[in-house]
């Protein structure tokens, strides 16, 4: 009932209704919420279009950095909360740089040809170079001594929670998912999975081997 109603906004069969009222589903409402969902979906509705005003954003873009970048140096105590607060405030200065990388790699969806056309080339690179980033750094954190400076242990995890982070996605990745799964070709969807998965592990676990097999015995 859930994928057929909450993801893929299909009919219910008589047989779905009969289960979904026997366990205490509320149908009518169900109907009612997919309904509403469908005349309201994105796309169905007018969009106005806006001048993008590109010194505005610079500007905008701006504030934030420098605020982010004031929190930083202000939070400067030693207790694991203040250092918490820190590190996220630093990952907020990475993660922009992280998401245009990805809105750049998401171009290359549908750009190659022949039997593979199907794969979301960019989705792909950008959850693999994530995955094979965050795995690096956590082998560098491994290596690192406790006492290490803010600036070398909160820069490593900025960067994987910040830039990798943003670079990586999963909303986009089930969403592409789903949308095989409606395809006349929905084996992809697997496919993709395993190719997706498959990629990361492998490639994030030879550059985590990489680093913790140097380290000194």
């Amino acid at each position: 009932i859930e994928i057929t109603a909450l993801v893929a906004g299909e009919k219910l069969s008589n047989e779905q209704i009969s289960e979904g009222m026997k366990v205490g589903w509320d149908i009518d409402s169900l109907v009612k919420w997919m309904v509403n969902k469908k005349e309201n979906e994105i796309g169905k509705q007018p969009i106005e279009s806006k001048d993008f005003k590109f010194s505005t954003s610079i500007l905008t873009f701006t504030t934030v950095m420098g605020i982010l970048v004031i929190g930083i140096f202000f939070l400067n105590d030693i207790d694991a909360y203040t250092i918490t607060y820190r590190t996220m405030l630093y990952a907020g200065l990475f993660a922009p740089f992280g998401a245009l990388l990805r809105w750049k790699l998401s171009k290359l969806n549908g750009k190659i040809g022949g039997k593979y056309s199907w794969i979301p080339v960019g989705t792909l690179l950008a959850n693999l170079i994530g995955s094979i980033i965050s795995a690096f750094i956590i082998g560098l954190e491994y290596r690192m001594h406790e006492d290490e400076d803010f600036w070398v242990e909160g820069t490593l995890r900025a960067i994987k929670v910040g830039f990798a982070g943003s670079l990586s996605t999963v909303s986009t990745f089930i969403s592409e998912f789903a949308g095989f799964l409606k395809s006349p070709h929905p084996i992809n969807g697997y496919n993709y999975i395993w190719l997706s998965l498959g990629s990361s592990c492998i490639f994030g676990s030879i550059f985590y081997g990489a680093i913790v097999a140097g380290m000194d015995e």
